[in-house]
């Protein structure tokens, strides 16, 4: 009878265990997250950023730097990106956004086979800035897929572990100006934390 008595009450502790563990945090209200991104092979490093509001409730002040970018006949010294405004609402410690295809739908984008550009865009979503230093584009983008959507080829999704830890996969699209050509530079884990 004690046997069975102290497996029930273990498995009942271990649920408990289990059911902590899995069960997404809310994140610091007002807390700025700063975190890695796992490139692979398709840059030296990636790093991403980004703030809780105030109320606790959305993801805002995004932002994304790479370096050394390769994809598929374009390189990138360095890529900066940041996102103004409000990105995406929280939702029982989880998030999910499209992002943009950074060039083109993040305003601006290669405007010659090499070189080096800055452009800052203001709209009712919030500012976009984007730096792109030292890129060299072989070939036309025009070998590049398609996308339906330069504004929301990208995706970032993700849940928070504590109230200052979070992780998820963020997917990444480079743009050329003026068209809807896009380079898949992939799907990537990041993980973040308050400093």
């Amino acid at each position: 009878m004690k046997k069975i008595l102290f497996t029930l009450l273990y498995v009942v502790v271990v649920a408990i265990l289990v059911a902590c563990i899995a069960k997404p945090a809310d994140p610091n209200p007002g807390a700025a997250f700063q975190g890695t991104i796992d490139m692979g092979d398709k840059a030296s490093s990636g790093t991403l950023s980004f703030k809780i509001s105030a109320d606790g409730a959305s993801i805002e002040a995004f932002s994304l730097s790479l370096a050394d970018v390769k994809c598929e006949g374009l390189s990138e010294g360095r890529l900066s990106v940041s996102l103004g405004g409000s990105l995406t609402t929280i939702t029982e410690g989880k998030f999910s956004a499209a992002l943009p295809a950074f060039g083109a739908g993040s305003g601006g984008g290669m405007l010659k086979s090499a070189g080096s550009m800055t452009s800052t865009t203001s709209g009712p979503g919030g500012s976009k800035s984007i730096t792109i230093e030292n890129y060299n584009l072989e070939g036309s983008p025009s070998e590049w897929p398609a996308v339906e959507d330069v504004q929301k080829a990208g995706q970032i999704e993700g849940q928070f572990s504590s109230p200052t830890e979070g992780s998820g996969k963020i997917t990444i699209y480079l743009a050329a100006i003026g068209s809807d050509y896009a380079c898949s530079l992939g799907t990537f884990d990041w993980t973040a934390g308050t400093p």
